[in-house]
C-alpha cells in the first residue's frame, strides 16, 4: 500500500507528479511510521479487540497515530544525539502520514478516518526556524572556510546566488558556461517543475569551484562535454544534496 500511495500519479500531466526525491522522502517518513508499527506488533495483538492478522494498518485507531505523534516530538532517537524532532519537521512528516491514512480511508482499505486523529501541529510563524543570516554573518562564515576548498566553493554559491541545495547537488561541470556578449558566468539548472533557470556565477565565484576541481585533479576549465558533477565525492560520484545540508 506504501509502495502504490507512492507511485500513483496525482496529476494528468506527467511533470506535476511527484518527483524521484519527493517519492524518496515520502518512503522514508512511511517506512520509518510503518516501522514503528512492526516493533509493536505484540503489544497491537493484545491492545486490539479482534485484532485482524495480515495487516497491522488495519488494527489502527486514533489513539495508536495519536501515539506516534507524541513519540516523533518526544522520543524519536536524531542521527545528532538529541530525542525528538522540531516542530517544523514533525509538522512535514505528519503532513505526508496524513495524506498516506486519508488514502487508505478514501480507498476502503481502513475503516477509520486515522487522518482526522493527530491533534493540531500547524507551525506558527514564531515556530519557523530563523534561517536568515546577515551580511556580516555570512561573510564571517565564507572567510573561515577559506582554506577548505570544498566548503568555501559551496557556500559562496549559495550566498551569491539564488540556488537552491538540490539544484547545485545536481548540476554538472557542463552546465557552467560563459556568455562571451555580456562576459560573464552562467550556471544551467533544473528546478521544480523541470524549469529550466540560469543562475549569474560572478568570477570570483567562479573560480573556487575551479580551485576545488584543481585539488581532486579535475580539469578547471569550461566544457560542455564534461559530465562531472559540480561537486564530486573523492570517488567521482555527485552528492546526495542532503548530504550537502550543513
Amino acid at each position: 500500500m506504501i509502495y502504490n500511495f507512492v507511485h500513483k500519479p496525482s496529476h494528468i500531466q506527467e511533470e506535476y507528479n511527484k518527483k524521484k526525491e519527493t517519492k524518496k522522502e515520502y518512503i522514508r517518513d512511511l517506512l520509518q511510521f510503518y516501522g514503528m508499527l512492526v516493533s509493536h506488533e505484540e503489544f497491537f495483538k493484545e491492545d486490539v479487540v479482534d485484532f485482524t492478522e495480515g495487516s497491522l494498518l488495519k488494527n489502527l485507531d486514533r489513539r495508536h497515530v495519536r501515539r506516534y505523534q507524541e513519540w516523533l516530538k518526544n522520543e524519536a532517537p536524531l542521527r545528532n544525539g538529541k530525542i525528538g524532532y522540531g516542530i517544523a519537521t514533525m509538522s512535514r512528516k505528519l503532513v505526508i502520514i496524513k495524506s498516506f491514512l486519508k488514502w487508505l480511508h478514501e480507498v476502503e482499505y481502513i475503516k477509520i478516518p486515522l487522518h482526522t486523529a493527530f491533534l493540531n501541529n500547524k507551525v506558527r510563524m514564531k515556530d519557523r526556524p530563523d534561517r536568515e543570516l546577515s551580511y556580516e554573518e555570512v561573510k564571517a562564515l565564507i572567510d573561515y572556510y577559506q582554506n577548505h576548498p570544498f566548503n568555501h566553493a559551496l557556500l559562496t554559491l549559495l550566498a551569491t546566488t539564488v540556488l537552491r541545495i538540490q539544484e547545485i547537488a545536481q548540476s554538472r561541470w557542463c552546465d557552467l558556461y560563459y556568455d562571451s556578449g555580456i562576459g560573464e558566468y552562467y550556471l544551467r539548472v533544473q528546478g521544480k517543475r523541470d524549469e529550466i533557470r540560469h543562475a549569474l556565477i560572478k568570477k570570483l565565484v567562479f573560480e573556487r569551484p575551479q580551485t576545488l576541481r584543481v585539488r581532486k585533479r579535475l580539469s578547471p576549465h569550461l566544457n560542455l562535454t564534461d559530465e562531472t558533477p559540480l561537486f564530486t565525492t573523492n570517488w567521482g560520484k555527485a552528492y546526495d544534496f542532503r548530504d550537502l545540508n550543513m
